[in-house]
């Protein structure tokens, strides 16, 4: 159990990390 939650724990964290990435590229491209 502990394993599971840590493993979907760090999944959230790297689609916050990249979707965070994908809007300050978009704002960086569009201004």
């Amino acid at each position: 159990m502990k394993r599971e939650s840590n493993l979907e724990l760090s999944m959230t964290s790297m689609i916050d990390v990249v979707f965070l990435l994908l809007i300050f590229f978009m704002v960086t491209t569009s201004f």
